[in-house]
């Protein structure tokens, strides 16, 4: 009996024993398998998240404002808008421009094209935003006598828009795989889009509507216009290529008709003069000036020295030179036969050339400012300067100028963004 109650009590025992363990076993299971939870902290006032600004839209129209007894009005939003171009239309004016900005007087989702209409008075009335799937960026615009014809670009197509004077766009149409461009308005009042790829060169005649009339391609490798003209009812191009450029004529009958390559030169600027031709060509790393008769032979020719920065310029029936280079500026003035008529060197370092007119007024850029002068044969009169954050500068014989600027203290304090277009008239409206 006694060895029944010790085998009952040794039983129950080990049954307890097993229980404990098994619970003990369980607890070190789910603590080993259970997710970490982390330390909760309190977050403090500057930790939390802010609210998300809500976008504003200015209402237009909006007029300009006054500093100093001078007008001024601003164009922009948030980020960056830079100017492109500006074309009048009687007392209005077109302003393009590139933006990334949205807010205030700008709506877009990613970079864009931008227009704004200007009235007389400066009051901004509208504004517009040219977009396809992704950024786009300025190329060209003509003006036409129904409205305009913008060519933008993106990283994988170029697009041509065809817009109203109400800027309201009538038709768009992307060239795929093109990378470059510009437009050309022939005299005979047709439109040619002119693109280029990465092997070839594009000539498309556009119709009144937008829409494409006819198509013609050459191949050509790496090209980029230097310039366009018309001779003898053909369109001709000089185009540089990597390392030479080429002379192309185009028919719009026909379409191309030639092209001829000169190697081991290519062309840093060139444009019409005196029947011909005056530029800039590049060989071995060295710069030389040049004029040429209408079939593109060169005249006259001469080297020129080092600058970091050199702009030619048709000045009557002379040739302008402006060189820049260790912090000063040049000026000097030829002859067809390039002979040197005159010099001036100011204590300037000039970047760009913006705006320049036979009348008189040349604009100089510095990377910071914007600088107009009033010039003649002897000697060059400062107008105005401006703080620039890009080198497109409009000038009109009505005084009127535009330009983009990144300031945002005294007559830029409107500023919106980055960089906004300013759009101001000239204390000054003179030449010498």
């Amino acid at each position: 009996m006694k060895n029944v109650k010790l085998y009952k009590w040794l039983t129950v025992t080990l049954m307890l024993a097993i229980s404990v363990f098994c619970l003990l076993y369980l607890e070190k299971i789910q603590k080993s398998t259970a997710p970490a939870v982390a330390e909760t902290k309190t977050k403090t006032t500057a930790e939390t998240d802010k609210p998300e600004r809500p976008v504003f839209y200015n209402t237009l129209p909006k007029s300009a404002y006054s500093y100093n007894g001078q007008q001024f009005q601003n164009i922009g939003g948030n980020d960056d808008d830079i100017l492109k171009n500006v074309h009048t239309f009687g007392k209005t004016a077109y302003v393009f421009f590139d933006t990334s900005s949205n807010g205030y007087d700008v709506k877009t989702a990613a970079p864009s094209v931008a227009c704004a209409l200007v009235d007389e008075n400066l009051t901004l009335k509208k504004t517009v935003t040219l977009s396809g799937d992704g950024a786009e960026y300025y190329l060209s615009s003509k003006i036409t006598g129904d409205g305009f014809f913008v060519l933008t670009k993106s990283d994988s197509y170029v697009a041509l828009y065809k817009m109203n004077f109400d800027l309201v766009v009538i038709n768009r149409t992307a060239f795929e795989k093109e990378v470059d461009g510009t437009l050309h308005l022939q005299t005979n009042g047709k439109l040619l889009s002119i693109t280029t790829s990465d092997s070839s060169l594009s000539v498309r005649v556009i119709g009144s509507d937008g829409v494409i009339e006819k198509s013609s391609s050459i191949y050509l490798s790496s090209p980029k216009i230097a310039l366009c003209y018309e001779r003898n009812e053909t369109v001709n191009m000089f185009v540089n290529l990597e390392k030479s450029y080429a002379e192309v004529r185009y028919s719009d009958f026909y379409g191309f008709l030639s092209s001829d390559e000169t190697a081991g030169k290519t062309i840093d600027e060139i444009l019409p003069f005196n029947g011909g031709f005056a530029g800039i060509y590049i060989e071995n790393g060295e710069k030389f000036l040049f004029t040429a008769d209408e079939n593109a032979v060169v005249s006259f020719e001469k080297q020129l020295p080092p600058a970091g920065f050199t702009k030619i310029l048709k000045n009557g029936e002379n040739l302008m030179l402006v060189s820049s280079q260790n912090g000063k500026t040049t000026l000097s003035l030829f002859c067809t036969h390039l002979d040197e008529v005159i010099t001036r060197t100011y204590d300037s370092e000039t970047t760009l050339v913006p705006y320049f007119d036979e009348s008189g007024r040349i604009a100089l850029f510095d990377g910071e400012h914007v600088a107009l002068y009033s010039y003649d044969a002897v000697s060059i009169e400062k107008i105005e300067k401006y703080p620039a954050s890009a080198a497109c500068v409009k000038v009109f014989e009505s005084g009127v100028v535009a330009f983009s600027a990144n300031k945002k203290d005294g007559a830029f304090n409107k500023n919106y963004g980055k960089s906004d277009v300013f759009i101001s008239v000239l204390k000054k409206n003179t030449t010498k």
